[in-house]
């Protein structure tokens, strides 16, 4: 989202915005986030699952924080904002997360970093520790704050070894899952020779199941056509030239001939345990659209050139069906933190589903990771749709000068 106008979200958080916080929110609207522990892993190699972080494992993400009392309200301090936050050992959401802090907990400000968007605060068993300034509300003189010194480089991640794909099997589903897992396949390939990548994730957004969070799986939103301009179309406003390329998805990197238009219907959180289709989102004139392909055509990722794991990963896989992928461009695990691509009417790879199933029966503490150029599926007849989001907010894909 950072190259985008500011938006109103329909989450409770947002990630560096979102990858501080333990849940979804973005460009169209959505849920309260959630935010969970981070730490890198690389490899390009067979299917590879990696170890949990140790700072994590020690510190158990579950446990609440123990917030030190704010004194006076000229003392700085600050009020976490989002569900869960993520207390980092560092301003930068490439160090270890220390505990995660609840909505409503108060702590005193005692440092700043350079550029005002991360606060130290006291403290966590007797250690302070840094939240994202996003995130929190914040009271008192806070021209007092002085900048934090001598802060210490992040830890680099290590890589690890690979394992071999025959060992994943995929994951056993509910009744529940099959309701939105199993639709028609058509004559979807059961076999692959791709080798895919898990990753260790930074966070995790656990308040629903996967195959119910109406942030990852797209069904649950559901759309009805609209009638825009079936092209690309400029829209006013600054961009992100390290947003994500759709015409990536495409081997020969095209603009693709557009077929349908589609508007995403919103998601209501405060309707039962996991929420509810709401109304059709207004805020843009499409927010899902519907692109040219031959049947059996290989789609790729839509290319980034910043990666969120060593080794060239630049997206992980947050939910994976036989016929539709979300993929997001950090490893914070929600839809609420930086950019987020739904593919629906894919193949998508029988080893990369797999891989996903059982990553996700596993705790999600690692998920798939992809290249640019990796191939995550083909068209399963002659239209692939997407729907593109920042930060949780659904954009309009056609927009020329934000994804192509």
């Amino acid at each position: 989202a950072q190259g985008h106008a500011a938006e109103s979200i329909h989450v409770a958080d947002p990630e560096t915005a979102s990858s501080e916080i333990a849940s979804p929110t973005g460009e169209g609207a959505l849920p309260s986030a959630d935010i969970t522990v981070q730490s890198l892993v690389t490899t390009s190699q067979p299917a590879t699952t990696l170890p949990a972080d140790p700072m994590a494992q020690s510190s158990s993400a579950s446990e609440q924080l123990k917030a030190a009392p704010v004194a006076a309200l000229s003392q700085p301090a600050l009020t976490i904002n989002g569900a869960l936050v993520n207390v980092r050992a560092g301003p930068d959401t490439a160090y270890p997360v220390l505990r995660q802090a609840t909505h409503g907990q108060q702590f005193a400000i005692t440092a700043r970093n350079s550029d005002h968007t991360w606060w130290q605060v006291c403290c966590i068993q007797e250690q302070s520790g840094w939240v994202l300034a996003e995130l929190v509300q914040t009271e008192g003189v806070l021209d007092m704050v002085h900048m934090a010194a001598d802060i210490p480089p992040p830890p680099s991640p290590t890589p690890q070894a690979p394992v071999a794909l025959a060992a994943i099997m995929p994951a056993s589903v509910t009744d529940a899952q099959n309701e939105t897992l199993t639709q028609s396949t058509g004559a979807c390939p059961t076999q692959s020779a791709r080798q895919y990548t898990a990753i260790e994730m930074a966070g995790m957004d656990y308040t629903h199941a996967d195959y119910a969070h109406g942030d990852l799986n797209l069904a649950l939103r559901g759309s009805a056509p609209t009638n825009a301009a079936l092209n690309l179309v400029d829209i006013s406003g600054p961009a992100d030239s390290n947003a994500p390329r759709l015409n990536g998805l495409f081997a020969d990197g095209r603009v693709p001939t557009f077929t349908s238009t589609r508007q995403v219907y919103d998601w209501n959180w405060g309707c039962g345990g996991d929420g509810c289709r709401g109304d059709l989102l207004s805020k843009r004139e499409n927010t899902l659209a519907g692109m040219a392909t031959a049947p059996g055509e290989e789609i790729h990722i839509p290319t980034r050139q910043q990666q969120i794991f060593g080794g060239g990963y630049m997206a992980a896989v947050l939910y994976a069906e036989p016929t539709r992928l979300t993929l997001n461009y950090t490893r914070e695990g929600t839809a609420a933190v930086g950019y987020t691509v739904h593919l629906e009417n894919l193949c998508v790879d029988p080893n990369l589903l797999a891989l996903y199933r059982s990553s996700n029966a596993g705790g999600r503490h690692q998920l798939p990771a992809l290249h640019n150029g990796d191939v995550v599926g083909i068209a399963a007849d002659g239209e692939l749709r997407i729907s593109v989001r920042d930060n949780g907010e659904f954009m309009d894909p056609r927009s020329r000068k934000d994804w192509w």
